[in-house]
């Protein structure tokens, strides 16, 4: 139930339970609509982890990030006259978060499309993790789509689990009582005349060139390791290193059939 309401709320594709979802609210502009409370404090949340990942990942993406799907389903990439227009919209749009007697607003002042495909579910798996601190449970392994998972120790022994890394042969860490993000080029990419695409894009010049092949972040937090694995993608290690750091978050980076990044905390 958990997982059916937040992705019904963030899905920014379709409208069909008739809630004010995320799709609801990119049809909107200028217009003050009332929201769930689990919404709202989704959205604020997504402010607040745009500021975190220094702007890198910035929920106004999505009306960009649909520009570079489209084109690149016909193995096109976009103009960067496409590019600007879109990076424009992004630069002019602003929510607006609103509470009033009890009830929450949001108003999308801006051309800018909302995609919180970057936070969603992570986010859902911290109100997972909510749910079962509640109930005493702390034997379990929460798959939220392959580059958000939730572990607590394993069935019988509490133990860590063996977590494997894809594309790396004979790789794994022993982990337990922890939230994992993945994010990687390896599921959603495109190679146009020599150059990889990818679904992650930069929000600053609008390019979907990656610098990673993938990057994977253990935290304990399930929406910022979701937010920091895909925003490293397109920073540089320096900067990844600082950001780790101050979050309290273990990074391992891949590129070129290596890896070429490891935090220490990470075997």
């Amino acid at each position: 139930n958990i997982l059916k309401k937040y992705n019904d709320l963030s899905d920014n594709f379709s409208n069909s339970n008739n809630i004010n979802n995320i799709y609801k609210i990119n049809e909107t502009n200028n217009e003050k609509i009332e929201i769930d409370e689990e919404l709202y404090d989704l959205l604020t949340e997504s402010i607040s982890l745009k500021e975190i990942s220094n702007n890198y990942f910035n929920p106004l993406i999505g009306s960009l990030a649909n520009l570079w799907k489209e084109t690149q389903n016909s193995y096109q990439i976009p103009s960067q006259l496409e590019i600007e227009e879109e990076l424009n919209k992004i630069n002019n749009t602003e929510i607006v978060l609103e509470k009033e007697n009890n009830k929450f607003y949001v108003t999308k002042i801006g051309d800018a499309k909302i995609d919180l495909g970057a936070i969603a579910k992570g986010y859902t798996l911290d109100k997972i993790k909510d749910y079962l601190d509640d109930n005493n449970l702390d034997k379990y392994l929460i798959d939220g789509g392959s580059s958000s998972i939730l572990l607590g120790t394993k069935n019988t022994t509490k133990s860590p689990f063996n977590v494997g890394l894809k594309y790396i042969n004979n790789a794994y860490l022993e982990l337990q009582n922890c939230f994992i993000g993945v994010s990687g080029i390896e599921e959603q990419s495109i190679n146009i005349d020599g150059t990889i695409y990818s679904h992650i894009v930069n929000p600053f010049n609008g390019s979907s060139t990656p610098n990673y092949d993938f990057t994977f972040v253990v935290g304990n937090n399930g929406a910022l390791v979701d937010v920091l694995s895909t925003s490293f993608m397109m920073m540089d290690l320096e900067t990844i290193k600082d950001l780790e750091k101050k979050h309290n978050v273990s990074t391992l980076i891949y590129k070129n059939n290596e890896i070429i990044y490891k935090n220490s905390n990470l075997e």
